[in-house]
């Protein structure tokens, strides 16, 4: 019956929504549609269900849960695809490929929360600590980044980066703040982009940032062109700081001596915040002050 049911979708595909799964749609046109229609999200997995261990662990640590499929209701359901045995015609393959393009997803699985123009809300991929911890991030990221009464994105806080390092160690000698080095290939590593998508672009993270450090990107783009002396000096500060992977980010002083140093983590802007303050209690401090105010 199931080879039977596949059959059909694949005959169907462009006339009416089929899905392998109960209750995930596979075509993003009619996701988007009934997303605008009932003014609520769209939640799409990208995955290789055939071939991906980690996806397998999500969907049974969290997706077949009752905890997750009664948070479903409250979003549209759309699964791409990606197998690597199972036949798929090439008009879905085609389309999940744009859809992966679109939206830069380059590992799997990839769970992305978008409004129904398209606009992204927020992303996760696998995580541990089962069903009841991963719905509690979707809706906190739901409750950040979601207008229910719009049924569209919120607009996305805008971190202010500096990309001079003597700007930024100017800065940090008259104001006190720690300089947040961020070493990172903006256009074509992975792992960076979550980084930026997860915790650097939420309103939790910018409103903790701009107050208590001063934000440098020092990135090494494979596309993107960059004048010399930009170039010369990120080369020079990875040198200097033995930078040999991406993302890394340093903790520094204003004379630029290395605090802390951490990376992508999982868990959004709480974890990653937490990991900062512990390594340079200070932040922790500048958090204290700011809440007795």
């Amino acid at each position: 019956m199931t080879r039977i049911a596949l059959a059909l979708c694949a005959l169907l595909l462009l006339a009416q929504p089929c899905s392998a799964r109960e209750g995930w749609l596979t075509v993003p046109k009619e996701a988007l549609k009934q997303a605008k229609e009932r003014k609520v999200p769209v939640l799409v997995e990208f995955a290789g269900s055939d071939w991906c261990a980690w996806c397998k662990k999500l969907e049974e640590e969290v997706l077949s849960r009752g905890t997750f499929q009664g948070f479903a209701k409250e979003v549209v359901l759309l699964e791409l695809d990606f197998p690597k045995q199972t036949p798929q015609p090439k008009e879905v393959e085609a389309r999940n490929r744009e859809w992966a393009k679109r939206y830069e997803v380059q590992r799997f699985p990839t769970v992305l929360l978008i409004d129904h123009e398209g606009s992204e809300i927020g992303r996760m991929g696998y995580e541990q600590g089962g069903a009841d911890s991963y719905v509690a991030k979707l809706r906190a990221l739901l409750k950040e980044g979601f207008d229910a009464k719009t049924g569209k994105a919120k607009p996305k806080p805008k971190p202010t980066w500096t990309t001079s390092w003597q700007e930024a160690v100017a800065e940090s000698k008259a104001s006190g703040k720690v300089i947040l080095a961020d070493f990172t290939g903006s256009d074509w590593c992975g792992w960076c982009k979550r980084l930026h998508a997860e915790v650097f672009n939420t309103r939790e993270f910018v409103a903790w940032a701009k107050e208590r450090v001063i934000l440098l990107e020092l990135d090494f783009p494979s596309r993107k062109k960059q004048p010399d002396e930009l170039k010369t000096q990120n080369e020079e500060l990875q040198k200097r700081y033995g930078i040999e992977g991406f993302p890394t980010v340093l903790l520094l002083d204003a004379e630029g001596k290395i605090l802390g140093r951490s990376g992508y983590l999982p868990g959004g802007p709480k974890a990653w915040i937490k990991n900062a303050v512990e390594l340079v209690p200070a932040l922790g401090k500048a958090r204290a002050r700011d809440s007795k105010e």
